[in-house]
C-alpha cells in the first residue's frame, strides 16, 4: 500500500515533550506546529524540518 507524499516525511518527534513557552524541547516545533503536523503538506513539513535544522525559533 503506498502512503501519501507527506506521510513518507517523519515527524521530527524524539518523544521529549516538553515545552518551554511556546516551543517544544525535545523536536524544537512550536505547539502550532505539532498540531498541524497531520495535515500539513510535503512543503509545509520540509519548511519545518529546514527551520528546525536551521535552529531559527517561531
Amino acid at each position: 500500500m503506498n502512503r501519501p507524499a507527506n506521510e513518507s516525511i517523519e515527524s521530527p518527534c524524539i518523544g521529549v515533550c516538553a515545552l518551554d513557552g511556546l516551543t517544544c524541547l525535545g523536536c524544537g516545533r512550536s505547539v502550532d506546529e505539532i498540531e498541524a503536523w497531520a495535515q500539513a503538506s510535503t512543503a509545509e513539513r520540509v519548511a519545518i524540518l529546514q527551520r528546525i535544522k536551521m535552529g531559527v525559533t517561531c
